[in-house]
């Protein structure tokens, strides 16, 4: 078989188990072919699962695992950092559009240094994005908890603490972020200020960060009966119906907010908000602790050297809104401080919720009964 292969002067050659079911001598003999014809200027593929032979003949080695790529290991490894490639904790991972964290430590490999395989769904990140208004349990966001995906994912503490309530997941009560959020015009508004919107529909994403922010920022200047809130979708879709004028005011956060920017559009509100971790229930201890530890790494890079990370903003783009943007002009995005989020504040999120007659889908308010701490 082999000789048919030289014969035809191929430039790239795939041995699948090439030794398997042959004796010593005629093993030899497979690697002595195969180290000619890489010394001849020929792409040789090895694919065995004798780590032996693989750390005998192999100048580098890509362990597989679950159908991925978990890692890529030099001419010289052990057998037992193969191992550990090997051994790796799998976790399933929305990544948050508002940061850059999880794209940061997947570049970085601080995922394989804490013993995990990150998969990172960003498909759903994209669909939380761009969905139309679904209504609660519904979203995007909250399909995984609904299927009972093992998955971590992130919301605004109000968001967090209602639907761990509502028997969407837990929330991690050790760690939380801080993220921007604005309320913009569309082009042509002639509303220049917040007391301009009393009666005005401002376009929010129900139960999520620019819900409650959109709450909390108007009823400081207007009544509540005078507040209108309209379940128009997410952060993507929320700008295109600013650009498209389909909505005259609307909440936006990062990475909309320099988009929202760099077209022009009025602002009237800016301001910061706290998210938390939202993760699954059954989510291991050990497991979600190694995550973020992975997340304070990338947290502290960040900080340290932003202009080396700004770029993967093009990662958190909606499809639908991509374009040539100058990523230097977006910013750090949400923060995270490995700070407990306390009772108080749990309770005041609930108080605030119970307001806007927004915790009737809550079953529980047992702060006890709703975390998942980690240990950082």
């Amino acid at each position: 078989m082999i000789a048919k292969w030289l014969f035809r002067n191929a430039k790239i050659f795939l041995f699948d188990e090439p030794t398997r079911g042959i004796d010593v001598g005629a093993k030899a003999e497979v690697f002595e072919v195969m180290d000619s014809l890489a010394r001849s200027g020929a792409a040789v593929l090895m694919v065995s699962s004798e780590m032996p032979e693989l750390l005998q003949v192999a100048d580098r080695i890509l362990v597989m695992r679950q159908g991925r790529i978990s890692g890529e290991l030099p001419k010289g490894t052990t057998q037992e950092e193969i191992m550990t490639l090997v051994e790796r904790t799998p976790i399933k991972i929305i990544p948050h559009f508002m940061r850059l964290h999880e794209w940061i430590a997947l570049e970085e490999r601080y995922y394989q240094d804490e013993g995990l395989e990150p998969e990172l769904l960003q498909e759903v990140m994209h669909q939380v994005s761009a969905h139309q208004g679904k209504s609660y349990k519904e979203r995007p966001q909250d399909r995984p908890f609904v299927d009972a995906l093992p998955a971590v994912n992130s919301a605004c503490h109000w968001g967090s603490v209602c639907n761990a309530g509502a028997g969407m997941g837990r929330f991690v009560p050790d760690v939380y972020g801080v993220a921007r959020f604005g309320i913009y015009l569309r082009l042509g508004s002639s509303r220049q200020r917040l007391t301009d919107l009393r009666g005005v529909p401002v376009g929010v994403g129900i139960m999520a960060g620019s819900h409650f922010t959109t709450l909390q920022t108007l009823e400081k200047v207007l009544p509540h009966d005078q507040i209108v809130i309209k379940n128009f979708g997410g952060p993507g879709r929320r700008l295109q119906g600013l650009l498209t004028g389909e909505i005259e005011a609307a909440t936006l956060l990062d990475p909309e907010i320099p988009m929202a920017e760099a077209r022009g559009l009025p602002k009237v509100a800016m301001g910061e908000f706290k998210t938390l971790f939202w993760v699954h229930e059954h989510l291991a201890h050990e497991t979600l602790s190694a995550y973020f530890r992975v997340l304070r790494r990338a947290d502290t890079a960040l900080r340290a050297n932003p202009g080396a990370y700004l770029s993967l903003w093009a990662r958190n783009v909606p499809p639908e809104l991509r374009s040539d943007y100058d990523y230097r002009t977006f910013g750090l995005g949400e923060l995270l401080f490995f700070e407990p989020y306390s009772q108080q504040e749990f309770a005041e999120a609930i108080t605030f919720a119970e307001a806007w007659g927004l915790t009737g889908h809550m079953q529980n308010q047992d702060y006890g009964h709703l975390i998942s701490p980690v240990s950082l």
